[in-house]
């Protein structure tokens, strides 16, 4: 070790505790209970004027339930049958009951023994008496009470039945109805003031429990502070009120609704108050580039809307709901039904807008062979054929289309496409298109054709073939099924060719918008037939079937010109 270097200190030796110090007391095993007595306390006897050694025993001795506690009640009016006792619950406590002993000392000039002079101060003794194990808390509120006329005739009756008195019971009779229930007060006569001018002839006795309220209220509420003042207009009587709202919660923001437009109703030109509260925190870029293509095209439905943007910009539009109220409403029923329409703007006001209405109709669905809506069609297919419909949780049409772009048959659907019929190819299976999205020739043809539109916008206009359902017979509900035309081939004859009245003869009223009824029923027939046999052979479908409706159309109004 060098010169230099620190001895080392020799480590401390831990030390050891020694015994206590406290005495031991012998704890004795006789149990105690208690009273927590709501008042003060003169002498334990006194507990007896407000209740029985009878209940207090029945108390303590009844089985404890957490469920249902023993109560012990306290009468403060042992005499008067309509005050309402005070109720407590026996709880189980682990607690030590001490005695405490004071032992004053000797005066001077008492006894030789004790000659000091007396402080004042006294000896205090505690001795553990034994473990107090249960005990009866008074913690709930008082209930309401009150005391009714004792004079009274059903106060009469009750004392009668208390007391057994058989004569008494036997002579109460029904009083005549007196409609007299109450009667003024005398201030003069009244020997205790009250605000009341009036007393009740009623007659009527306390229930057995006005409320079982066991805490107070807190009177001293306050509000959350993001619960703030918000000014609203109220639909019944136009005027504006105050109310609290929880900024904290979640807002969701909706366009504003109109149910159906005709001429000369009101559209809404702005967003809701609540949006434009929201319209600070929104990206001010984005909401232009919508504007600008509600500008070139007012009316569209959300999916082609969505697909004029982004991959980014539709994912910031669906997060934030605010966006869409903000340059745009929508309409429940009509010809614009489900569409985002432009603030401001009234499709009903110009029959320019007739090539934004929208055409939609319903498929058969192909379910597979073990589907419970099948089991009655008596038809059996191989397992292959099972495979291949209704296979996993995707529909017919989809894995028909992936197995078509595996085999090189066609190109992926494209999503920017889905809102597109254009009579050669399905991007979505969903039959639902706004007018100025179909680009088929033949059915475009009679979609700018000027003399299919109506003169006026026509929201409630029966349909052609009302006069059919008027006059059919209740045994036959629906036209007898027709063969398909020559040259259909079995498969497609389930839905096309279908002569022109058929697919016209719906039992509704339809709403036509700009377009004649006939003209708008043509123009469905023929989408609805390009459209299935797309979807069923996934190739182009030819002009050719649709010949058989256009003539009967051209029929029916070369009748109508006739006629």
């Amino acid at each position: 070790m060098s010169e230099y270097e620190p001895t080392p200190s020799p480590s401390p030796e831990p030390a050891v505790a020694g015994p206590s110090s406290a005495p031991h007391r012998h704890l004795p095993k006789q149990a105690f209970s208690s009273v927590e007595y709501p008042g003060p306390v003169s002498h334990p006897s006194a507990l007896l004027k407000v209740v029985s050694q009878e209940d207090i025993n029945e108390c303590f001795n009844a089985t404890y339930s957490p469920a249902a506690p023993p109560v012990l009640e306290m009468r403060y009016r042992m005499d008067d049958y309509a005050a309402v006792p005070v109720r407590g619950l026996r709880a189980p406590s682990q607690k030590l009951l001490l005695k405490i002993t004071r032992r004053k000392r000797a005066r001077e000039g008492g006894d030789d023994m004790g000659k000091e002079r007396d402080s004042g101060e006294g000896v205090f003794t505690s001795e553990v008496v034994g473990p107090v194990t249960n005990t009866v808390r008074f913690r709930t509120m008082a209930d309401y009470h009150f005391t009714p006329n004792p004079e009274g005739r059903i106060a009469n009756v009750l004392q009668s039945l208390r007391d057994l008195d058989y004569d008494a019971i036997l002579d109460y009779q029904v009083p005549e109805l007196d409609e007299s229930y109450i009667e003024p007060i005398d201030p003069d006569s009244s020997a205790e003031p009250s605000d009341i001018p009036f007393r009740s002839l009623l007659d009527l006795q306390p229930p057995p429990t006005f409320s079982d309220r066991r805490l107070p209220p807190l009177y001293n509420y306050k509000n959350p502070p993001q619960a703030v003042v918000e000014e609203f207009e109220d639909e019944r009587t136009g005027q504006t009120r105050a109310r609290y709202v929880n900024k904290a919660r979640f807002v969701g923001h909706t366009p504003a609704h109109v149910g159906s437009v005709f001429p000369g109703i009101e559209v809404p030109k702005e967003p809701p108050k609540s949006v434009l509260s929201a319209a600070a925190k929104l990206d001010q870029n984005l909401l232009i580039k919508m504007r600008k293509i509600l500008v070139e095209r007012p009316v569209w439905q959300r999916p082609a809307f969505l697909c004029q943007l982004t991959e980014q910009e539709r994912k910031t539009i669906k997060t934030n709901k605010a966006y869409l109220p903000s340059v745009v409403y929508t309409i429940g029923a009509g010809p614009f039904s489900r569409s985002l329409v432009r603030l401001g703007y009234d499709p009903s006001a110009n029959s320019s807008s007739a090539i934004y209405q929208r055409v939609y109709f319903y498929v058969q669905v192909n379910r597979s062979k073990n589907n419970v809506l099948n089991l009655d069609s008596g038809e059996s297919g191989s397992d292959e054929e099972e495979d291949n419909v209704n296979k996993g949780t995707k529909s017919w049409w989809e894995s028909e289309q992936e197995r078509r772009v595996v085999a090189g048959l066609r190109a992926p659907p494209d999503r920017n496409r889905e809102y597109i019929f254009d009579g050669q190819e399905l991007h979505l299976d969903r039959p639902d298109y706004q007018l100025c999205d179909i680009t088929d020739p033949l059915v475009v043809k009679f979609i700018n054709d000027p003399a299919n539109l109506a003169e006026t916008y026509d929201v409630s206009a029966p349909h052609p073939a009302r006069l059919w359902h008027r006059s059919r017979s209740f045994s036959h509900p629906f036209p007898p099924p027709l063969p398909p035309l020559p040259g259909a081939s079995r498969m497609l004859g389930r839905y096309y060719p279908l002569p022109y009245s058929m697919h016209r003869a719906r039992p509704r009223v339809r709403q036509n918008g700009w377009y004649k009824p006939a003209a708008l029923n043509l123009i469905k027939t023929l989408v609805r037939i390009k459209y299935m046999h797309v979807r069923e052979t996934g190739e182009k479908a030819p002009d050719s079937l649709c010949y058989s409706a256009i003539e009967e159309y051209e029929r029916d109004a070369q009748a109508d010109e006739s006629d």
